[in-house]
Protein backbone atom coordinates (compact mmCIF):
# COMPACT_ATOMS: atom_id res chain seq x y z
CA UNK A 1 0.00 0.00 0.00
CA UNK A 2 0.78 3.17 -0.96
CA UNK A 3 0.48 5.46 2.39
CA UNK A 4 1.37 1.85 4.54
CA UNK A 5 4.79 3.90 5.66
CA UNK A 6 3.45 7.33 6.15
CA UNK A 7 0.65 5.52 8.49
CA UNK A 8 3.32 3.86 10.36
CA UNK A 9 5.44 6.67 11.11
CA UNK A 10 2.26 8.86 12.18
CA UNK A 11 1.63 5.38 14.45
CA UNK A 12 5.25 5.80 16.00
CA UNK A 13 5.16 9.35 16.25
CA UNK A 14 1.58 9.54 17.56
CA UNK A 15 3.43 6.68 20.74
CA UNK A 16 6.28 8.77 20.94
CA UNK A 17 4.15 12.35 21.36
CA UNK A 18 1.02 11.45 23.25
CA UNK A 19 1.21 14.22 25.79
CA UNK A 20 1.15 16.49 22.77
CA UNK A 21 -2.27 17.92 21.33
CA UNK A 22 -1.96 17.08 17.70
CA UNK A 23 -5.50 17.10 15.63
CA UNK A 24 -6.38 14.98 12.41
CA UNK A 25 -5.90 17.76 9.98
CA UNK A 26 -2.30 18.26 11.45
CA UNK A 27 -2.19 14.32 11.25
CA UNK A 28 -3.29 14.10 7.85
CA UNK A 29 -1.32 16.95 6.33
CA UNK A 30 2.38 15.15 7.99
CA UNK A 31 0.91 12.46 5.86
CA UNK A 32 0.47 14.29 2.59
CA UNK A 33 -3.19 12.84 2.46
CA UNK A 34 -6.46 14.45 2.97
CA UNK A 35 -8.43 14.57 6.20
CA UNK A 36 -10.80 11.87 5.36
CA UNK A 37 -8.58 9.83 3.31
CA UNK A 38 -5.95 9.89 6.56
CA UNK A 39 -9.17 8.49 8.65
CA UNK A 40 -9.69 5.84 6.26
CA UNK A 41 -5.97 4.78 5.47
CA UNK A 42 -4.92 4.55 9.38
CA UNK A 43 -7.83 2.97 10.78
CA UNK A 44 -7.54 0.31 8.06
CA UNK A 45 -3.62 -0.20 8.48
CA UNK A 46 -3.70 0.66 12.63
CA UNK A 47 -7.38 -1.21 13.02
CA UNK A 48 -8.70 1.76 14.56
CA UNK A 49 -9.43 5.87 14.49
CA UNK A 50 -5.90 8.05 15.10
CA UNK A 51 -8.02 9.41 17.98
CA UNK A 52 -9.01 6.21 20.00
CA UNK A 53 -5.07 5.18 19.29
CA UNK A 54 -4.08 8.07 20.34
CA UNK A 55 -6.57 7.57 23.59
CA UNK A 56 -5.08 3.97 23.52
CA UNK A 57 -1.72 5.59 24.52
CA UNK A 58 -2.22 7.91 26.50
CA UNK A 59 -4.07 5.48 29.03
CA UNK A 60 -1.59 2.83 28.56
CA UNK A 61 0.90 5.73 30.08
CA UNK A 62 -1.61 6.59 32.42
CA UNK A 63 -1.48 3.59 33.89
CA UNK A 64 2.22 2.89 33.75
CA UNK A 65 2.07 6.21 35.99
CA UNK A 66 -0.40 5.49 38.34
CA UNK A 67 1.64 1.67 39.09
CA UNK A 68 5.19 3.42 39.19
CA UNK A 69 4.53 6.93 40.76
CA UNK A 70 2.50 8.33 43.74
CA UNK A 71 1.55 11.44 41.13
CA UNK A 72 -1.66 12.76 42.10
CA UNK A 73 -4.26 12.08 39.17
CA UNK A 74 -4.44 15.52 37.88
CA UNK A 75 -0.71 15.37 37.82
CA UNK A 76 -0.76 12.29 35.93
CA UNK A 77 -3.50 14.13 33.60
CA UNK A 78 -1.40 16.81 32.55
CA UNK A 79 1.58 14.34 31.94
CA UNK A 80 -0.19 12.44 29.33
CA UNK A 81 -1.82 15.45 27.58
CA UNK A 82 -5.57 15.61 28.98
CA UNK A 83 -6.17 18.96 30.41
CA UNK A 84 -8.57 18.34 32.16
CA UNK A 85 -8.69 15.55 34.81
CA UNK A 86 -12.04 14.48 34.36
CA UNK A 87 -11.23 13.92 30.73
CA UNK A 88 -9.15 11.34 32.06
CA UNK A 89 -11.51 9.97 34.31
CA UNK A 90 -14.08 9.57 31.74
CA UNK A 91 -11.65 7.18 29.52
CA UNK A 92 -9.94 5.61 31.71
CA UNK A 93 -13.07 4.54 33.04
CA UNK A 94 -13.90 3.58 29.59
CA UNK A 95 -10.94 1.97 28.50
CA UNK A 96 -10.17 -0.13 31.66
CA UNK A 97 -13.38 -0.27 33.25
CA UNK A 98 -12.31 1.58 36.68
CA UNK A 99 -11.31 4.86 37.67
CA UNK A 100 -8.10 5.73 37.66
CA UNK A 101 -7.15 5.44 41.94
CA UNK A 102 -8.74 2.36 41.94
CA UNK A 103 -6.77 1.04 39.28
CA UNK A 104 -4.01 2.17 41.47
CA UNK A 105 -5.13 0.58 44.42
CA UNK A 106 -5.48 -2.99 42.18
CA UNK A 107 -2.37 -2.51 41.14
CA UNK A 108 -0.15 -2.58 44.40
Amino acid sequence: MVHRDAILGMQQYLKSNYQKNITVDEMAAQCSMSKYHFLRIFKKIVGMPPCEYLKYCRINEAKRLLKETACPVSQIADLVGYGNVNLLIQNFRQCVGMTPLKYRKSAV
